[in-house]
Formats: structure tokens, sequence, C-alpha cells
């Protein structure tokens, strides 16, 4: 856990997923709450909202950082679409 957030410090939000996801694997559930957060944290910096949606939901309410985990949930909803519309943006337009 600890070297997924290193790699975040110095916005390495590919390097930090890797590793996150391996502490995940690993952690029992007194880190799990935690891990999911930074890994949405990760995923949300790499523009992968719904995945980090998906990750933030795994927080359970009882944690001390569910309020975060949510305030970024909500955060990344909003993001998603954006996210969708310049994709469809940029995409080649047919007959063009």
């Amino acid at each position: 856990m600890a070297l997924g957030n290193c790699y975040d410090e110095p916005r390495r939000p590919k390097d930090a997923e890797k590793c996150l996801k391996r502490a995940l694997a690993y952690c029992g559930n007194k880190h799990r709450s935690t891990i999911q957060f930074n890994l949405g944290n990760s995923l949300f910096d790499q523009e992968r909202y719904n995945e980090a949606i998906s990750h933030y939901q795994e927080v359970p309410k009882a944690s001390d950082i569910f309020a975060k985990a949510q305030k970024n949930r909500v955060r990344a909803q909003q993001y998603a679409p954006a996210l969708m519309r310049r994709a469809s943006d940029s995409a080649p337009k047919p007959g063009r």
C-alpha cells in the first residue's frame, strides 16, 4: 500500500494503480477501505471515472474515510459524462 501511495505523489497513477491492486489482493480488512479509496483516486487521476466510482463505492459506511470517498464518487460522476462527450466530439465523423 505504501509503495502505491509513493507512486501517487509524483503523479505516476498507473504505477500506483498496479501496486494498490496488488495490495488489495493481499490486505486484510483493516486496510481494505483505504486501499479502495486510494485506488479510486489513482483511477480518477487517469480519467477512468467509472472504475474509480466502483472503488469509492467499496468503502464501507463505518470507515473514517467514507465521507471523502463519497465526495470523490460524486466528483467522478460529474466528470464521467463530460469525458464521454469529449470522446464523442473528437471521434471521426462519418463521411468526412
